[in-house]
């Protein structure tokens, strides 16, 4: 317990880390798990079993051997997760040079997939924009009941590559730049009015 957490580049947390703090910031490696709550987590180093995490910024450069659990506001992702993400947060964004070993289950407001994924992209989420490589299918509920026909939703860009479905709840139509994006089929389940509700309202439940 501390304002501030540090693991240097050239040292070795051997076994488990667990952490309440202002800041942590890991450069070296981990051989166990990181489970923290802090206002803010920057890996940079290695970990070689889950992060597991409460905290207001998340930003993982580097590798995280297991998988990811995190609830908080931002999850920034520019490295390697082996297995698996679930998060539940404001603004999730797995960048172009981001990599998920297995699947991606995110409850959330704004979501930006542009990195590779090598399982399954599904959950719930207010708007969703996917330009990465999916390797199998995506199934999200979007929340889009105050987006407008240009913003929120759901968007395919035509750089994106799904092998395989896209299912998905929404009021609106999916905004699919390339229909050669997806390699199966595109299934539409319109939300009825009966099943409204906000995603913070749905993840509390859960």
């Amino acid at each position: 317990v501390d304002d501030s957490v540090q693991l240097n580049k050239e040292e070795i947390a051997d076994g488990n880390v667990y952490a309440s703090c202002s800041n942590m910031k890991i450069d070296g490696m981990v051989t166990g798990d990181v489970i923290a709550v802090c206002k803010s987590i920057v890996i940079n180093g290695v970990i070689n079993g889950d992060l597991i995490a409460v905290s207001d910024d998340v930003t993982i450069n580097g590798e995280v051997k297991g998988s990811v659990r995190v609830a908080g506001s931002n999850l920034n992702v520019n490295g390697v997760i082996d297995h698996n993400i679930n998060v539940l947060g404001t603004k999730i964004s797995l960048n172009p040079n981001s990599t998920v070993g297995w699947d991606v289950l995110v409850a959330g407001v704004n979501g930006t997939f542009g990195g590779n994924i090598n399982g399954n992209l599904h959950g719930y989420i207010t708007s969703a924009i996917v330009s990465g490589k999916i390797s199998k299918n995506i199934d999200l509920r979007i929340d889009d009941t105050e987006a407008d026909a240009n913003q929120g939703g759901l968007l395919i860009t035509k750089d994106a590559v799904v092998g395989g479905n896209l299912t998905y709840s929404a009021k609106q139509e999916v905004r699919l730049e390339s229909p050669s994006s997806i390699t199966g089929p595109v299934v539409r389940q319109e939300i009825k009015n009966d099943q409204r509700g906000t995603i913070g309202a749905r993840a509390a439940s859960a």
